[in-house]
């Protein structure tokens, strides 16, 4: 099962070019336990999130 969400996780990262920043991604403390990110369609959460898998990916 987690191999196959590694899977799905890798087709929509390479399907998802982030070449900027969203505005609040440098406002939020990842480091915090729990954050919680909500808004309307289209206002870019997945995109906040991509951005931070992929700084953690690039850490690694």
């Amino acid at each position: 099962m987690l191999d196959t969400l590694k899977k799905y996780q890798n087709r929509l990262q390479k399907s998802f070019p982030i070449s900027y920043k969203r505005y609040v991604y440098h406002r939020i403390d990842f480091d915090d336990k729990m954050i919680a990110i909500f808004g309307a369609r289209g206002v870019g959460k997945t995109t906040l999130l991509f951005q931070y898998l992929k700084k953690v990916q690039k850490s690694r």
